[in-house]
């Protein structure tokens, strides 16, 4: 999937300012890094609201308390 404007052929385009998901190089994270950025982005959307944060990940709440714990999260970010 290329964002408007970026003609480069992939996977080049993962490069391009232009592409959508360009935070960094996907490749050079963990899927524990993936995870935990994801799970706090979240928690900070629902100001540290377990349930409804559980909700937006499609997960139950006591799985989300066991990934912040294992990750290292606090539930009130």
């Amino acid at each position: 999937m290329r964002s408007r404007g970026c003609s480069c052929p992939p996977p080049a385009h993962l490069e391009c300012t232009a592409h959508p998901l360009r935070v960094s190089r996907s490749w050079d994270l963990t899927l524990r890094e993936v995870e935990s950025r994801h799970i706090a982005q979240v928690m900070a959307t629902e100001d540290g609201n377990v349930e409804r944060a559980a909700r937006l990940l499609g997960i139950w709440s006591s799985s989300l308390n066991q990934k912040l714990k294992y990750l290292g999260l606090s539930p009130k970010l």
